[in-house]
């Protein structure tokens, strides 16, 4: 008897964890999404290396996402990661060879963040909690 009710249990249990799921959206071939993305990391990325004593860490991520990729989804947008990119890296270059932020580390950030003006989205920088 007590077999019986486990098991009638365990059916009715297993069969209620089988419910509806949210269904799956593929959104990797989608430029719009990516280049919303990709605005908000450099955002992000520019906030944190304007803070930071080693600022190429944090734009070295700007310059890998927007480094070409083959089956990359760039839509009109490719341009514009183009030029992201060679800013990115050629900032990541400097900020190495100068052991940290360049004397003029605040100008090319706002570049990066002029051009990416150029992607889809409005964002504000990422702000921690205060403690």
């Amino acid at each position: 008897m007590i077999r019986a009710v486990i098991a009638c249990l365990l059916t009715v249990s297993l069969l209620g964890c089988g419910g509806s799921s949210v269904p799956y959206t593929d959104n990797s071939q989608d430029a719009e999404a990516l280049a919303r993305n990709v605005k908000e990391l450099i955002v992000n990325a520019v906030a944190d290396a304007r803070k930071s004593k080693e600022p190429q860490d944090h734009i070295a991520n700007v310059a890998s996402a927007t480094a070409p990729k083959p089956g990359k989804p760039t839509g009109s947008y490719e341009g514009i990661y183009a030029q992201i990119h060679t800013a990115s890296e050629q900032l990541v270059e400097a900020c190495e060879r100068a052991g940290g932020p360049t004397s003029d580390l605040k100008q090319k950030l706002d570049e990066l963040l002029k051009l990416a003006d150029g992607l889809p989205g409005d964002f504000q920088p990422l702000v921690e909690p205060a403690s």
